[in-house]
């Protein structure tokens, strides 16, 4: 998975870029493997302080999934990954930093168990495999910012800052300690640049090189948004309350869209055209669609 999907990502370094992933593989290799444990179990070791984290890594122990260091991820802007029995992260960096991705990706973890779904069960929708991708992101991000408060509160350290930068088009939030609320840190990620600029190219991408196949589209799975606002809970205890509740289906779409990227979301409707188009046996409508999307999702490559 990690060839394919991120050798794009290795490949557009820079010759220095290039020369630092390299020297960091030979650093990993000649690290000792007591060393690596040393470094996977200080990790682990700070999640454990909160009770959030603490389950989830039971929760991910029980399901046997692993949890690695993926060097070659170095000298990418890749912190970390969920692929579907393991999370990888990228063994360089500050403590806190990877104790914060790892937070990040065992929620990813928690929010497929919540949904009893994987990836690929959304692939034959797009649209609704891009509107899942934009809500698991925002909301790992709340948790991963409501975790280091509830770490903050527990070990009594400094007050954590949520960093938000280009927000919209001229306004930026930087380093406001504000207490902000799942909501409204979701809420704030729904309209955050490095959603739209970040992941939303990168997931138009994939469902077009990993989703849009010669044939007519699978049958729908019949998840929904509904279903997917499952995940929505304020930690991942059972019993967890919910958040944006208050809004209904249509009015919870809008937000997950208001602030998509335009050329990603436009690809991806045009895929959903094209899905439509195959199962018609249209080809020469199919031929044209691919074309176009390709040239949307290109600009970013």
């Amino acid at each position: 998975m990690i060839d394919i999907i991120y050798s794009p990502v290795i490949l557009s370094l820079n010759k220095k870029g290039f020369r630092m992933f390299l020297l960091k593989q030979l650093q990993w290799a000649l690290t000792s493997q007591k060393e690596k444990q040393r470094l996977m179990d200080a990790i682990t070791g700070v999640l454990e302080t909160v009770p959030e984290t603490r389950a989830l890594l039971k929760m991910a122990q029980e399901d046997h999934i692993k949890i690695y260091f993926e060097p070659r991820l170095a000298g990418t802007n890749i912190e970390g990954f969920l692929d579907e029995h393991s999370i990888a992260v990228n063994p360089f960096g500050s403590l806190s930093g990877r104790s914060v991705t790892l937070a990040h990706e065992l929620r990813h973890y928690w929010q497929y168990k919540k949904l009893g779904i994987t990836k690929q069960d959304l692939a034959n929708s797009p649209r609704l495999s891009f509107i899942f991708n934009r809500i698991i992101e925002a909301d790992a991000f709340a948790f991963e910012a409501m975790w280091a408060g509830q770490r903050a509160a527990l070990t009594g350290g400094k007050k954590p800052h949520v960093i938000m930068t280009k927000m919209g088009k001229d306004s930026t939030i930087s380093r406001t300690e504000i207490p902000l609320s799942y909501k409204e840190i979701f809420s704030l990620y729904m309209r955050a640049r490095n959603i739209a600029d970040g992941y939303d190219p990168r997931e138009a991408a994939g469902l077009f090189h990993f989703g849009i196949q010669a044939k007519a589209p699978q049958p729908a799975t019949g998840v929904t948004i509904h279903d997917i606002r499952k995940v929505l809970k304020e930690g991942v205890i059972d019993g967890a309350p919910g958040y944006l509740d208050n809004l209904s289906d249509r009015q919870f779409e809008a937000l997950v869209l208001r602030h998509a990227n335009p050329q990603a979301y436009q690809a991806v409707k045009l895929m959903e055209k094209f899905n439509a188009a195959v199962a018609a046996n249209d080809n020469q409508s199919a031929k044209t669609l691919r074309l176009q999307i390709q040239k949307k999702i290109n600009y970013r490559l």
